[in-house]
């Protein structure tokens, strides 16, 4: 037989830590658009524009992580709930609630 078992506090723990890994991604985003737009204030060249398609493209990568960290905090609450209610259903049925 399989080995299982669930730790709902470690998955608690791991959605707070999704939640800490895109607050890290948006506060290094941020620092990197304020040294590039620095950049680009003082600078007119092919790098800026450059820069400017690059950026349209990590900015479609962010937009990406972002759907996927949201994701998987959904899909882990989602766990999460199903396994309390099974929980809470074993629980019934072998006090004879149900």
């Amino acid at each position: 037989m399989t080995d299982f078992s669930v730790r709902p506090d470690g998955m608690l723990d791991t959605i707070d830590e999704l939640n800490v890994i895109q607050q890290k991604i948006d506060a290094s985003m941020g620092s990197l658009n304020q040294a590039v737009n620095g950049f680009v204030a003082a600078n007119a060249s092919d790098a800026v524009e450059e820069y400017k398609v690059a950026q349209q493209e990590w900015e479609r990568g962010l937009a990406q992580m972002r759907e996927s960290l949201g994701q998987a905090r959904v899909n882990l609450t989602a766990i999460l709930e199903k396994y309390q209610l099974g929980q809470q259903t074993g629980v019934q049925i072998f006090s004879g609630g149900i």
